[in-house]
């Protein structure tokens, strides 16, 4: 089995993904309304734009996931 491919593995990742988002949800409550217009250091983007992103790349990763998890089962079928 890969390096992190254990249940209490993936219990771990889950949970270090729930605090990360947790952080967000907090960061985004102090953040004053004036500064989404603000680019992001170093980026061509705003946070306005940067938040946005945020949930869509999370997305994507869990379709990526999903697919993974799919195309192992459909092979432990075989």
């Amino acid at each position: 089995m890969p390096a992190g491919a254990t249940d209490a593995d993936w219990e771990a990742t889950l949970a270090h993904l729930e605090q990360g988002l947790k952080a967000l949800v907090k960061a985004v409550q102090r953040l004053e309304p004036d500064k989404l217009d603000t680019p992001v250091r170093g980026k061509d983007f705003t946070v306005y734009e940067m938040l946005h992103g945020i949930p869509q790349h999370d997305l994507y990763h869990a379709g990526q996931v999903m697919m993974v998890r799919k195309a192992i089962r459909a092979a432990g079928r075989a």
